[in-house]
């Protein structure tokens, strides 16, 4: 039947339909195939989901994948209809790290350097969408500052961020009738806080909105080089294996003498004891502009 026969009715439904099977085929992720643990995340309805997991878990495919579906409206694994244009900020732990994730969603779905923008920046700062949709890219390296005031209907982290800059985005999502969307997937080798404030109440129950997930490295292997994880597990420790190849929380990882320490041995609560004013205390300070600041007090008495 030739398009000149059909009636305005028709011919407007016909438009929807292309363009829905566009939309679909440009949204399904053709080549992406989730693994095991990859399924559980996305399938999730959680509005936060946070995923602390191994290297090489897949973690930055996830998340592309996840960034296309939200920017062009439709999750296919859920067979879900999002909101758009849906306004997003993704978080990289350094400028270094875009190219990375910008090769990585080429991969799966297309984004033409159009929609590339630096916005006054030597790297890709700002990825715009056709239909209205965006993603502000952040580096840990921020002033938490310039994160205020957006208004955000997701957030997006590439590996565990600082406190205060994971505060002052999710704050951003306070528009009326939309409720923020918060994924997270990284190897917990920083951000303690995370595990203190997120991780551990989740297990108690006590956020109904979250669901945290692990990852072993394991669980990717098929997309791994051969004989990538033995090599790889081969150079670390034990402790570090439990952190960088199954993703456990270490605070004191990446710290000087990490491997000594034990707070059974080397913490003592407060009220324990009363120290003498007049024994001299040395206070040692270990600044850093990402993570909390750690101060040890080292004192000395008359013995």
């Amino acid at each position: 039947m030739s398009i000149d026969n059909l009636t305005r009715e028709q011919k407007i439904k016909l438009l929807q339909l292309m363009e829905e099977k566009r939309r679909r085929k440009a949204t399904r992720g053709s080549s992406f195939e989730p693994n095991a643990m990859q399924q559980r995340f996305l399938e999730s309805p959680a509005l936060e989901k946070y995923l602390f997991a191994g290297n090489g878990i897949g973690k930055t495919a996830m998340l592309v994948n996840q960034a296309h579906w939200l920017a062009t409206g439709y999750n296919p694994l859920r067979q879900e209809k999002t909101e758009v244009p849906c306004r997003m900020a993704l978080v990289i732990p350094t400028p270094e790290k875009i190219d990375s994730f910008i090769e990585e969603y080429r991969k799966y779905n297309t984004l033409d350097v159009k929609q590339l923008h630096k916005k006054g920046k030597a790297y890709v700062s700002y990825i715009s969408f056709p239909n209205g949709s965006y993603i502000n890219i952040f580096t840990h390296d921020i002033s938490p500052l310039k994160a205020e005031g957006l208004e955000l209907d997701a957030v997006l982290f590439d590996e565990p961020p600082p406190r205060s800059l994971y505060i002052s985005l999710a704050r951003g999502g306070r528009t009326k009738g939309r409720k923020l969307r918060i994924l997270l997937a990284g190897t917990p080798i920083s951000a303690a806080w995370m595990r203190n404030e997120i991780y551990e109440p989740w297990k108690k129950g006590e956020l109904p909105l979250v669901e945290c997930f692990s990852g072993k490295t394991e669980e990717n292997a098929m997309n791994l080089a051969d004989g990538y994880i033995e090599r790889f597990s081969a150079r670390l420790s034990d402790k570090e294996r439990a952190v960088r190849l199954e993703g456990q929380f270490f605070d004191l990882d990446g710290l000087a003498l990490s491997h000594l320490f034990n707070y059974k041995t080397h913490v003592i609560k407060r009220e324990s004891f009363n120290w003498d004013r007049g024994n001299p205390v040395v206070v040692a300070i270990d600044p850093h502009p990402n993570k909390q600041h750690v101060a040890c007090m080292l004192g000395v008495d008359q013995y």
